[in-house]
């Protein structure tokens, strides 16, 4: 009305530039309309791998905004690696650990594996190294377990010569057992060699008259005993 102060308005001056203007705008929603189509058939989600999907939050025909960074995690495929923790100790004793084979079962299935490199650092609270394994023959695999997937690993350690296998409860806290020496107790440490499935193996040393491989009540050095055959009665 302010174009036509005081004055009759005919209905069909009062579309004067109405529609030049939604034409004007739908020209320009059409124009977004193409940018969007563009911007769209150059959207692609790449990976620098081939590999599987393992969470996503995207569906079929769901719309997202270019500047959304996270939408679900990929792993490689055939990339597979098995994370092992492992103690200073038992460590040294594989030592050289590089190359070492390796089964690694999870999920019911064996997997070949060989140590492909230590970690630098010894974790602060659990003081325990990692080995990382690589998965042979991934290729050929038809089956492989997802990232995440907990595993028993068995390291194949070196062959050992003139050990012995000692059964667990033959050692004591401080890494020594007890010897029986001429009808008495006395201490002993033998030089460690790792755990094998058998029990704990040590180097060979002079066994005096036995070793203690049942807790004793009251043991200490010189106390007197009496050396019996491990399982035959006292």
């Amino acid at each position: 009305m302010q174009r036509f102060p005081g004055g009759h308005l005919n209905p069909w001056l009062a579309t004067e530039g109405t529609i030049e203007e939604a034409e004007a705008r739908v020209g320009i929603a059409r124009n977004q309309i193409a940018l969007a189509e563009i911007a769209l058939d150059e959207t692609r989600i790449r990976m620098p791998f081939d590999g599987y999907v393992r969470t996503t939050r995207l569906s079929p025909g769901q719309v997202v905004e270019r500047l959304v960074t996270d939408v679900g995690e990929v792993y490689a495929k055939h990339q597979l690696r098995v994370r092992a923790r492992i103690s200073a100790f038992d460590l040294n004793s594989l030592q050289p650990v590089i190359g070492r084979t390796a089964t690694a079962v999870a999920d019911g299935r064996a997997y070949e594996t060989v140590v492909e490199r230590v970690s630098k650092e010894v974790d602060i609270e659990t003081r325990l190294a990692s080995l990382y394994l690589e998965v042979l023959d991934q290729e050929n695999a038809a089956m492989l377990p997802p990232p995440g997937t907990f595993a028993d690993v068995t390291v194949e350690g070196p062959m050992q010569d003139d050990v012995f296998v000692l059964p667990e409860s033959a050692l004591r806290i401080n890494g020594s057992v007890w010897l029986v020496d001429d009808g008495r107790l006395t201490a002993f440490t033998p030089a460690s060699v790792g755990y094998g499935d058998g029990g704990w193996l040590v180097r060979a040393f002079d066994t005096r008259d036995g070793i203690v491989v049942s807790r004793v009540p009251g043991a200490r050095e010189g106390l007197g005993v009496n050396a019996v055959t491990a399982g035959a009665e006292q």
